[in-house]
């Protein structure tokens, strides 16, 4: 606590060894690539850095979380010639009693799609709101609404191809209610 103010930071670095594809660059990788990529069959090492920090001061805490480097999605090698990830969350939540109120949004740039290295990268956004209420000692009711968009020029998320202009972006949504009863 620093005057009153509820402090929550962290820094984190992530590396590995040299990484590379060992085995055959033949058609499975280097054939169904796009005209023009810059895909080799090679990734680079991990070399990423993360951090976050919340701060909470009565029942407000607001916080954000940040990641970058060498990595693609989750701990992913990026191929040579890839795009670098950078990504970031930042959320808020209200709590008054009972009451919980919320909302988080992220953004994020990443490879994606190997094949596609040096032609495009893909890109990714969501939000989620939600709220709960605590009727009594181990009964909670709660509602939540989620929101998810990914985009990747020349990749088709239906089936998987690439050099396609088609779904191109996929995007879900979902509204939930429900009940925690704890006992």
């Amino acid at each position: 606590m620093l005057g009153g103010v509820g402090v929550l930071a962290y820094a984190a670095y992530g590396l590995s060894g040299h990484a590379d594809f060992t085995g055959s660059t033949t058609a499975a990788f280097l054939g169904d690539r796009v005209a023009g990529s810059k895909y080799t069959g090679k990734y680079d090492r991990l070399n990423f850095g993360n951090a976050g920090v919340a701060l909470t001061y009565g029942g407000l805490t607001i916080g954000g979380n940040i990641i970058g480097g060498r990595i693609s999605g989750v701990l992913g090698l990026v191929p040579q010639n890839g795009v670098s990830e950078l990504a970031y969350l930042i959320g808020a939540k209200y709590v008054a009693g009972p009451f919980i109120v919320g909302i988080s949004a992220e953004r994020g740039v990443y490879q994606g799609n190997v094949n596609l290295a040096g032609i495009s990268q893909r890109r990714g956004q969501a939000l989620d709101i939600g709220a709960s209420y605590s009727v009594a000692p181990g009964y909670l009711v709660y509602a939540e609404y989620q929101y998810q968009n990914l985009k990747q020029s020349d990749f088709n998320f239906i089936t998987n191809a690439i050099g396609s202009s088609a779904n191109n972006s996929i995007m879900s949504q979902g509204f939930v209610i429900g009940n925690i009863v704890n006992f």
